[in-house]
Protein backbone atom coordinates (compact mmCIF):
# COMPACT_ATOMS: atom_id res chain seq x y z
CA UNK A 1 0.00 0.00 0.00
CA UNK A 2 1.54 3.25 -1.07
CA UNK A 3 1.24 6.59 0.46
CA UNK A 4 1.25 9.83 -0.67
CA UNK A 5 4.28 11.28 0.87
CA UNK A 6 6.92 8.48 1.88
CA UNK A 7 10.05 9.97 3.43
CA UNK A 8 11.86 7.97 5.19
CA UNK A 9 15.45 6.09 5.12
CA UNK A 10 17.16 9.19 6.16
CA UNK A 11 15.27 11.56 3.72
CA UNK A 12 15.77 14.59 5.30
CA UNK A 13 14.58 18.42 4.90
CA UNK A 14 11.07 18.55 2.51
CA UNK A 15 8.75 21.30 2.43
CA UNK A 16 6.05 19.65 1.05
CA UNK A 17 3.13 22.71 1.12
CA UNK A 18 -0.24 23.52 -0.65
CA UNK A 19 -0.77 19.87 -3.00
CA UNK A 20 -3.62 17.04 -3.21
CA UNK A 21 -2.78 13.77 -2.87
CA UNK A 22 -5.74 11.45 -3.80
CA UNK A 23 -6.49 7.59 -3.35
CA UNK A 24 -3.17 7.23 -1.23
CA UNK A 25 -2.89 3.83 1.28
CA UNK A 26 -1.60 6.52 3.73
CA UNK A 27 -1.37 10.72 3.51
CA UNK A 28 2.45 10.88 4.60
CA UNK A 29 4.92 8.27 6.33
CA UNK A 30 8.37 8.81 8.17
CA UNK A 31 10.39 6.43 9.13
CA UNK A 32 13.87 4.52 9.37
CA UNK A 33 15.47 7.91 10.13
CA UNK A 34 13.32 10.70 8.30
CA UNK A 35 13.56 13.72 9.95
CA UNK A 36 12.69 17.28 9.26
CA UNK A 37 9.55 16.65 6.71
CA UNK A 38 7.41 20.04 7.10
CA UNK A 39 3.93 19.23 5.57
CA UNK A 40 1.75 22.34 5.55
CA UNK A 41 -1.49 23.44 4.26
CA UNK A 42 -2.00 20.33 1.90
CA UNK A 43 -5.47 18.08 1.18
CA UNK A 44 -4.79 14.26 1.93
CA UNK A 45 -7.90 12.69 0.11
CA UNK A 46 -9.89 9.11 -0.06
CA UNK A 47 -7.10 7.41 1.87
CA UNK A 48 -7.45 3.75 2.51
CA UNK A 49 -5.44 4.43 5.88
CA UNK A 50 -4.48 7.12 8.40
CA UNK A 51 -3.57 10.82 7.19
CA UNK A 52 -0.16 10.83 8.91
CA UNK A 53 1.97 8.06 9.93
CA UNK A 54 5.25 8.83 12.03
CA UNK A 55 7.27 6.59 13.46
CA UNK A 56 8.92 8.35 15.37
CA UNK A 57 12.06 8.40 13.61
CA UNK A 58 13.48 6.83 16.50
CA UNK A 59 16.90 6.51 14.73
CA UNK A 60 16.30 10.80 15.58
CA UNK A 61 17.81 11.51 18.82
CA UNK A 62 17.17 15.10 18.73
CA UNK A 63 13.97 16.26 19.04
CA UNK A 64 14.68 19.40 16.83
CA UNK A 65 14.68 17.01 13.88
CA UNK A 66 11.50 16.22 14.41
CA UNK A 67 8.40 16.17 11.54
CA UNK A 68 6.14 18.79 11.30
CA UNK A 69 2.41 19.68 10.34
CA UNK A 70 0.51 22.55 10.16
CA UNK A 71 -2.88 23.22 8.81
CA UNK A 72 -3.68 20.29 6.41
CA UNK A 73 -6.82 18.41 5.62
CA UNK A 74 -7.54 14.55 5.89
CA UNK A 75 -10.54 13.14 4.06
CA UNK A 76 -10.30 9.09 4.88
CA UNK A 77 -12.06 6.95 2.45
CA UNK A 78 -13.16 4.46 4.86
CA UNK A 79 -14.33 4.18 8.14
CA UNK A 80 -11.45 3.85 10.06
CA UNK A 81 -11.54 6.37 13.03
CA UNK A 82 -7.55 6.85 13.28
CA UNK A 83 -6.03 10.10 12.14
CA UNK A 84 -2.56 9.20 13.27
CA UNK A 85 -0.14 6.07 14.40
Amino acid sequence: QSGAIDNDDGSGYYNTTRNFFVYGGYGQKADMAGHDMYHTDNVYAYLKSVCYVDLGGGEVSNVTHRNRHSNNTCIQGTTNPTYAA
